[in-house]
């Protein structure tokens, strides 16, 4: 195939990603503009904003929701995330979820879902000796020195 050929090609695909594009644009500005749009975020501390000042208006779920109010008004934000949860924990809450509860889920226009950072954290932070007295985010921090430990760096007590 020639140099022609593939000019032609090229260009008939960038036409393509180009008309999928606009029509993206058009279908979002459409559907979305001052319609009522709900975001649900499920998860673990990472999206509770534990740690964070205000967790209720700093965590990643909230700040997100305010980027979509930026191009829709409309927007209704849940933040159903627990901090501290596991990922079999979230399967037990939302297998005990009522009719309403699921329906929103169901219903929601974006969910999100961060889990599975307890389910690593909990069983190294019980295997290694931390000091009781420690905060959370202290514990946490010696966590993750330990994993950034070489494994020659690592001593064990016999």
């Amino acid at each position: 195939m020639g140099n022609y050929h593939r000019k032609i090609i090229m260009n008939v695909i960038l036409l393509i990603i180009i008309i999928i594009h606009s029509i993206q644009i058009d279908a979002k500005q459409s559907v979305y503009v001052n319609e009522m749009f709900t975001y649900v975020a499920l998860g673990d501390s990472v999206p509770a904003g534990y740690g964070l000042p205000s967790p209720l208006e700093n965590s990643y779920p909230k700040l997100f929701s305010e980027m979509l109010k930026n191009d829709n008004n409309n927007v209704i934000d849940i933040n159903l995330a627990e901090s501290g949860i596991t990922t079999e924990e979230l399967l037990n809450k939302l297998m005990n979820f009522s009719d309403d509860e699921l329906s929103l889920l169901k219903t929601a226009d974006l969910l999100t879902l961060n889990i599975g950072g307890n389910n690593l954290l909990q069983p190294l932070l019980s295997s290694i000796r931390i000091n009781e007295a420690a905060t959370p985010s202290q514990k946490v921090r010696m966590a993750l020195r330990v994993l950034l430990l070489s494994p020659d760096e690592i001593l064990i007590d016999a």
